[in-house]
């Protein structure tokens, strides 16, 4: 991502570039600045610019986030573990250490099924046996090897 706040942007990015001037054209303007970032790494692009003078940054797609410096400074994803899936996966434990906020449980999803009897219990009002019913009609479902 490059950000041109002013003209002394635009031609320290044309230096940075090795280029006199870019053009002013919107359309020519994109092709030239892509032509030269095609074939860079994003962060040194980004880090040549910064030294310039210019604003800018990587833009990090979905790929990219796990290995992001600032990401793995703050912790943002920790491996979870999760019985429907075969391998640990990223999930997201919050977007920043907080002084006066508690962090939130880090457990997997629940399981289908999993809290049908609490939630008929807690939330419906519902009796054992209406449930047990619900259950053996269909309507509702437990998590597999539990009743």
């Amino acid at each position: 991502m490059i950000s041109l706040r002013s003209d002394a942007d635009r031609v320290a990015l044309a230096a940075a570039m090795g280029r006199d001037a870019l053009p002013r054209d919107r359309t020519e303007f994109i092709a030239a600045v892509s032509e030269w970032t095609s074939n860079r790494d994003k962060t040194a692009v980004a880090e040549q610019l910064q030294l310039a003078g210019v604003p800018a940054a990587p833009m990090n797609r979905a790929v990219d986030v796990l290995a992001d410096p600032q990401i793995t400074f703050r912790k943002v994803f920790s491996e979870m573990t999760h019985p429907l899936f075969d391998a640990p996966m990223p999930a997201e434990t919050g977007p920043a250490p907080y002084l006066h906020i508690a962090p939130a449980e880090f457990r997997p999803a629940p399981m289908p099924g999993e809290h049908t009897r609490e939630i008929c219990q807690k939330l419906l009002a519902l009796d054992a046996d209406e449930t047990d019913r619900l259950i053996s009609e269909g309507v509702l479902f437990t998590q597999q090897g539990r009743s």
